[in-house]
């Protein structure tokens, strides 16, 4: 493939640098000359990832603790700092729009939905939300530099 150095001089952070979107266009960034920071949730997969970018003559830099050195950094001006990572919400736009595109009643979508988490149960935007808002509360003012599931067990590893 033919690059152009359209990046040179550039840094990139890649966020989820460990699935396969995220590993290819961090390749392709430092195939154009970005200097790219990975970020992911899974070091061995971050690092299968830099080495193959490094192996290809690139400049690379693994940062998976991202969260935690933006805590450290935003600590002492009592910022926290916290992920929340979800599973599809049953009553977004998109899921009833997929389910349209295709063909498929609404309703069995999100049968379809709740049968991807642990609980079995559907999840809404107003879970979603309503978990955000006690996280950022006083009632969790020690929570910083982490990620919370709130995605019914959908999202665990």
């Amino acid at each position: 493939m033919n690059h152009s150095a359209i990046l040179q001089g550039k840094r990139a952070l890649i966020f989820g640098a460990g699935g396969s979107i995220g590993a290819a266009a961090a390749a392709e960034f430092a195939a154009e000359g970005a200097e790219v920071f990975l970020s992911g949730r899974h070091s061995a997969r971050l690092d299968i990832v830099g080495e193959r970018i490094a192996a290809a003559g690139g400049r690379v830099h693994a940062i998976e603790t991202l969260l935690e050195n933006l805590a450290f950094e935003l600590g002492p001006d009592g910022i926290r700092v916290v992920g929340l990572r979800t599973t599809a919400n049953t009553d977004s736009a998109a899921i009833r729009g997929t389910a349209q595109v295709m063909g498929m009643p609404e309703e069995e979508m999100f049968a379809v939905l709740a049968g991807l988490n642990f609980l079995k149960t559907p999840a809404r935007v107003a879970d979603t939300a309503k978990a955000a808002a006690l996280i950022a509360s006083d009632r969790f003012r020690l929570l910083t530099g982490t990620v919370v599931n709130s995605s019914a067990g959908a999202a665990l590893d």
